[in-house]
Formats: structure tokens, sequence, C-alpha cells
């Protein structure tokens, strides 16, 4: 079983899973495709149906980038739950969500495994990426402080700090 599935059927496009560099590049490749399907097309809306329990901070960026610049009118769909880096992609569109849905966003976590130089220029790397995010989540409610925790929300929490537009 994969750690998560991409795929589209029409101008619909769903992601599920773990948010890693295979599992972005995909949804970038099938996101480029549709955007190339559609491109003589009058309508050039499509939907990302979103399950996602985050993964990867630089693979989902890349993926709230792409999303961001494409010329199509993406609407995200967000089911079930969606956590960490998924939050971040949500923030890149029109976003959605079920009446169940949860989400959660947190600082960023890892593991270093350097000397004492190389865990300087990680964390300041690190400081970095947090920059990106807070940049991604601008247009929101959510703080800084809210990520120095796990912090779990409803779908009518999610609205009403703006992560998401509305409960569908």
């Amino acid at each position: 079983m994969s750690e998560f599935e991409c795929f589209y059927k029409g101008t619909d496009l769903y992601f599920t899973g773990n948010i890693n560099n295979l599992s972005s590049t995909k949804f970038v490749y099938l996101l480029r495709e549709l955007e190339s399907n559609l491109k003589s097309s009058a309508d050039k809306s499509i939907t990302i149906y979103l399950d996602c329990y985050g993964g990867c901070v630089t693979s989902s960026l890349k993926m709230y980038e792409v999303i961001k610049r494409s010329s199509l009118n993406i609407t995200i769909i967000a089911e079930g739950y969606v956590a960490s880096g998924g939050t971040l992609l949500l923030c890149a569109a029109t976003s959605k969500c079920s009446s169940y849905t949860t989400f959660m966003v947190h600082e960023l976590r890892g593991s270093i495994k350097h000397d004492l130089t190389g865990t300087k220029n990680v964390i300041d790397w690190w400081d970095k990426l947090e920059s990106y995010c807070m940049e991604c989540y601008k247009d929101t409610k959510l703080t800084s402080d809210m990520m120095l925790k796990d912090t779990y929300l409803t779908a009518q929490q999610a609205v009403e700090l703006g992560l998401i537009s509305e409960i569908i």
C-alpha cells in the first residue's frame, strides 16, 4: 500500500496521504497536465479533493506555489483530516470542507544529526521555512502562538480562522 494516492478524473484531482518529494512531484505533474488539457477550454475550473496528514514542508511549499501560480480556477475541498503541510495548500486557493473535517497545525518538526555548526545552520534554515509557512497563512487568523503546540481545529473553527471559506 502506498503512503499516498494522487489521480484525477475529469476536472477533479484527488490527493490523500503524506506529502513527500514523490507525492508532491506526482501532484504537480497531474495539476500541470490538467492545466494543459484545459488550455483551450472556456471553463478552467477544477476541484482538488484533499485528505492529507501533512509531511515534508518543502514539498508542501512546492505544491502551494504551483497551485497559487496555476492559470486554473481551483477550489480545494478538504475531507476527513488535513494537517500540517496539508493546511498550507488550503491557503493557495478557495477552500471549503465537509462538516466533519478536522484540521491540525503545528510548528516545524524534524531531527538534527549534525555537529554544532551544522545544527546552527539547520536551525537557521528551519527559521526561514517557518517564515515561509507563516507567509502562506498571512490571510488567515492563524498565529505563530498556535503553532507552538498541536492545534486541532473543527470545520467551524477553520472557517472562523479563515483557513477555509465555507463548510459544504
